[in-house]
């Protein structure tokens, strides 16, 4: 499995915890908002476990609300985690890029060394043809001087 697919899957995986979470938040919300409601409710006259009600009806509420202090509590902790793999994502994506920005570079290197090596050689070689040509200069001078002497000689 690949490190995407990986990742693809536990981001699947959040997802779906984290709409199980919405929903139980949501539910106890709803639970909470009508025990509010039952408890702000004025009881009938003739009821007389009214006082009981009441007070079961409050650690009702009470025990809903820690229900949901817990669930959004679990809700931060899921949207965390989630931010978390998609940050580990992007930061692999990011490490793939600098290692290819490196090979780049190598290969690079590796072509301006390729480069310098041929101009080396091509200096080399003209200074070789340069000292060649020279010495050809050098030599072609000597043989007109050494012509024009025998001419100069002729014509005396």
């Amino acid at each position: 499995m690949t490190l995407e697919n990986e990742y693809k899957s536990q981001i699947y995986q959040l997802r779906s915890k984290l709409e199980e979470v919405e929903m139980k938040l949501k539910r106890s919300e709803f639970q909470v908002e009508e025990m509010s409601r039952l408890i702000t409710q004025k009881p009938d006259e003739g009821d007389s476990d009214t006082s009981t009600d009441d007070a079961l009806l409050k650690i009702q509420v009470s025990t809903l609300d820690a229900m949901n202090n817990d669930l959004a509590n679990q809700l931060k902790e899921e949207k965390g985690a989630r931010r978390m793999v998609e940050g580990k994502r992007s930061l692999e994506k990011y490490i793939i890029g600098l290692a290819v920005i490196f090979l780049r570079t190598i290969q690079f290197a590796d072509h301006m060394g390729s480069i310098i090596k041929e101009l080396n050689n091509l200096k080399k070689s003209f200074e070789i043809s340069e000292k060649e040509r020279n010495e050809a200069v050098t030599k072609l001078q000597v043989l007109a001087d050494y012509f024009n002497n025998e001419k100069t000689k002729l014509h005396k």
